[in-house]
C-alpha cells in the first residue's frame, strides 16, 4: 500500500506519543481496486483532546464529536478515536462501521491488513455487504441506507441480499436524514458513470419515493407517441449522456 509522506507522518507522531494507529476505510478500499483517491483516515486509540495536543503545532479544526481533521502542505486527514459503544478497541472500531469494503485497516507498521468481515472477499466478488447486522448498521445512521446505493453506483457492485432486504425494510428511516446529506449523497449518485444504475437502485429499494416521490409518477407513466420511453426511463437514459 502506498502511504503519502504526510499520512506517515501523522502515523509516526501518533505512536511515538504512545497510541495505536491505523489507516481505515475508503483509502483501503480504493487502493486495492487500483482506484486514485485523495482522502485519508486513521483511527487511533488516543482521544480528541490528545489528537488536539499531539498535533497542536498543526493547522486543525473538529466538526465531529470523535474525528480531527489534519490540514498539512493542504492535504487533509481525518484522525478518528476508536467508536465502540463498550470497548474502544480497533475490532470494535471496524464491527461498527457500514459496509466490509470499508471496514478493513491497514498497519503500517507490520505491513499487515486487517480484514476481520470479509471485506477482501466482497471487493472481489463485487458486492456492498453490511457489516455483521443490516439492520443495526442502518439503525446506527440511516444516511446509511443511501449510502449503499451511491457506493454500489460508483463502484459498478451489486448489493448483497441480505443488505438489500434490510434497505427495502427500512427506507422510510431515510426520512430521519438532514437533505443535506442527502443531497450530497444524490449528487455523487449522478456523477457516476452510470447514474441510471442509482436510480433504477432507489426505485428498487423504495428509497427513491422518499426522496423524490415525483419520479415514481413517471415509473410506469408513457409520454406520447413520438416517445420510445416512459417518463422515469427517459429521464434514466438522458443521465447516462
Amino acid at each position: 500500500m502506498e502511504i503519502t509522506e504526510v499520512v506517515t507522518f501523522v502515523l509516526e507522531r501518533l505512536r511515538q506519543r504512545g497510541h495505536l494507529a491505523f489507516i481505515v476505510g475508503g483509502a483501503i478500499r480504493d487502493e486495492l481496486l487500483g482506484r486514485s483517491h485523495e482522502d485519508w483516515d486513521i483511527a487511533t486509540s488516543a482521544s480528541p483532546s490528545q489528537i488536539q495536543d499531539i498535533f497542536s503545532d498543526t493547522r486543525q479544526f473538529q466538526l465531529k464529536h470523535e474525528t480531527v481533521t489534519l490540514i498539512i502542505d493542504t492535504h487533509k486527514v481525518e484522525v478518528t478515536t476508536f467508536r465502540g459503544k463498550y470497548a474502544y478497541s480497533l475490532q470494535e472500531d471496524l464491527s461498527r462501521r457500514d459496509f466490509t469494503i470499508d471496514a478493513m485497516a491497514f498497519d503500517p507498521a507490520e505491513k499487515r491488513l486487517i480484514d476481520p468481515f470479509g471485506g477482501q472477499e466482497d471487493l472481489a466478488k463485487r458486492r456492498i455487504k453490511a457489516v455483521v447486522n443490516p439492520e443495526d448498521r442502518f439503525n446506527e445512521d440511516p444516511v446509511r441506507l443511501l449510502r449503499a446505493v451511491r457506493l454500489a453506483t460508483e463502484l459498478g457492485f451489486g448489493v448483497d441480499l441480505e443488505t438489500l432486504t434490510a434497505i427495502q425494510k427500512m427506507a422510510g428511516s431515510l426520512a430521519k436524514v438532514a437533505k443535506e446529506r442527502i443531497r450530497d449523497e444524490m449528487v455523487k449518485i449522478l456523477v457516476a458513470q452510470r447514474p441510471s444504475s442509482g436510480l433504477h437502485l432507489l426505485r428498487r429499494t423504495g428509497l427513491l419515493g422518499v426522496i423524490i416521490p415525483e419520479l415514481l409518477e413517471g415509473y410506469l407513466k408513457r409520454q406520447n407517441r413520438y416517445h420510445r420511453y416512459t417518463i422515469l426511463k427517459h429521464i434514466m437514459v438522458t443521465v447516462d449522456t
